[in-house]
């Protein structure tokens, strides 16, 4: 934020991740404007503030002292029509007191112009690391090199350094492997790195040997299976999604050859958000240890709403570092590249040891199950839109959702699984969990949730559709859902959806049809079937729309 003035004030609520506050913090930003930011996300109480003052659910909600200027549209509207007014009420204003209204208060003044707990992204994962897991690393590296020893995160790091330019589609017969390189390429950096050792010495090459070896075994390096067994390149079928994920490649940690073709890990199922490292029970970096026999189930005690709390939290705090300062828009290729964002998706593959099943059979279970998988598609699609990038086209849309997800005890679940299969009842003409998947026993019940839809065997709560989507001109006020009062969460979404003309649109009575003309968004026909019939939707609508 800006700096804080001496008199009067400009204050935003926000939430968030939310790229409506963004762009309207760096309009201000560009016209040399400070402003105090009210966090929702860190202060979700102050929502009763924001919506008593605005009569408005949506962020941003924009205050010069006590005069509400409105969202980000309004903000912009109000600059395109004459910069120099805009500027000049606007100094005019802050040279008054700051605003009288209580509800306009900042939650620390100590802290100046934001109300934002203040806190560095390292000393945040720190706060959240697993010390188990920390034990177990510096007692076996994943790499050793001279007298340097490397965990999983800067062994990765190191490699994609020594191996720039080997890493490609590689081509054998006529199967593509994607993102791999050959055991020779990886030898030969190693031997380049390596001080002190003769070259065709006898001990440097069991040394080296030993080091790919170690790289198999620490799980930070994973052999390419062969031919046609290699689906990484995306294969969308559901019986191929159902019995692939996770087998993309062979892990044999005891030998090495020049000739095989391998991957760094967190290339393994780059449509895994949370994949970086595998903490999967059956694989070699999950066990308890090296003495632990294969298969052994990891059961970790995982705070899951802490967990993906801190890393909304970060992704908030990265987003927000490569925001252009004049337009808001995030540059991705620079976030990608960010140590702190590596370093966080090595931090965020913990979501691994997180069940499902375990979130269920918990207090407030199916509302708590529904709340967390909300959380965690909203969070999917954050990192996603920088590790896999953005769909652009329909062509690749339906691909995109099939294939980018993220990984759990209970297994992989794409982002149509989360909406289609878990949130929606396990929705569709073809349910997207068949008889025989596992994942089926972690649908939502939505009936334990407290709603009853008439009619209908397995009710369907139709708000989640708002809890996953931001709207035109602001975004839902709420960055984290809850299990403990997830329907009035769910109605406000609704309500922070419904109150701009871009998704609902009442047209005036028509005198010669004796009617109304409602105009809907598309998201509306899209699922009509959780919406209900005409009647039933405009009621809802009713009930979701502002006073009027």
């Amino acid at each position: 934020p800006g700096e804080a003035r001496a008199m009067g004030r400009i204050t935003i609520f926000t939430r968030a991740s939310c790229g409506h506050c963004r762009r309207a913090k760096a309009s201000l930003t560009a016209r040399g404007f400070g402003y105090a930011e009210v966090s929702l996300s860190d202060y979700p109480a102050r929502l009763a503030d924001m919506t008593s003052l605005t009569q408005k659910s949506t962020v941003p909600q924009i205050f010069v002292n006590d005069t509400h200027l409105g969202g980000n549209d309004e903000l912009n509207a109000l600059i395109a029509v004459d910069p120099g007014r805009f500027d000049s009420d606007t100094n005019n204003a802050l040279q008054h007191s700051d605003p009288s209204d209580v509800r306009l208060r900042l939650e620390d003044v100590t802290r100046g112009a934001t109300t934002t707990p203040s806190i560095s992204i390292s000393d945040l994962l720190k706060l959240h690391e697993t010390a188990d897991e920390n034990e177990k690393e510096k007692k076996n590296p994943s790499l050793i090199i001279g007298d340097r020893t490397y965990d999983h995160l800067g062994a990765i790091r190191w490699l994609r350094t020594a191996l720039r330019g080997k890493i490609a589609d590689r081509g054998e017969g006529f199967v593509v492997h994607g993102r791999c390189f050959r055991g020779s390429h990886l030898w030969r950096a190693i031997q380049s790195a390596a001080r002190g050792i003769e070259k065709n010495d006898l001990r440097q090459e069991n040394q080296i040997t030993g080091e790919c070896v170690r790289l198999l075994v620490s799980g930070t390096l994973r052999r390419v299976p062969h031919g046609s067994r290699d689906t990484t390149r995306g294969d969308t079928r559901a019986d191929t999604r159902e019995h692939t994920r996770g087998k993309k490649s062979e892990n044999n940690p005891t030998t090495f050859s020049k000739t095989y073709l391998y991957r760094l890990q967190p290339d393994v199922d780059p449509g895994s958000v949370n994949s970086f490292r595998d903490l999967r029970p059956n694989s070699v970096a999950g066990s308890l240890g090296k003495t632990a026999p294969r298969g052994t189930e990891i059961k970790r005690v995982i705070d899951h709403s802490s967990l993906v709390s801190a890393a909304q939290r970060v992704m908030s705090m990265l987003e927000d570092r490569h925001s252009n300062v004049l337009d808001g828009r995030i540059n991705r290729n620079t976030l990608r590249q960010d140590p702190d964002f590596v370093a966080f998706l090595d931090w965020f593959s913990e979501t691994q040891n997180v069940s499902l099943t375990e979130i269920k059979a918990g207090k407030n279970g199916h509302a708590t199950l529904a709340a967390f998988i909300i959380n965690v598609y909203n969070l999917t699609v954050l990192v996603a839109q920088t590790t896999v990038g953005v769909s652009t086209s329909v062509w690749t849309r339906a691909a995109y959702f099939k294939e980018t997800g993220v990984t759990f005890r209970d297994g992989f679940y794409s982002l149509d699984d989360l909406e289609h299969g878990l949130l929606r009842g396990n929705a569709g003409n073809v349910p997207y969990f068949g008889e025989r998947d596992a994942r089926r026993v972690n649908v939502v019940d939505w009936s334990q949730v407290g709603i009853n839809t008439p009619g209908k065997t397995k009710p369907v709560e139709c708000r989640v559709h708002f809890a996953l989507n931001c709207g035109a001109r602001g975004c839902p006020p709420i960055s984290r859902f809850t299990g403990g009062d997830l329907l009035t969460e769910l109605t406000t979404a609704a309500r922070a959806f419904c109150e701009g003309d871009d998704h609902v649109f009442v047209e005036n009575w028509n005198k010669k049809y004796g009617h109304l003309t409602v105009r809907l968004s598309r998201l509306f026909y899209w699922y009509k079937k959780d919406f209900g019939d005409d009647l039933e939707l405009v009621r809802k609508l009713a009930r979701w729309g502002p006073p009027g």
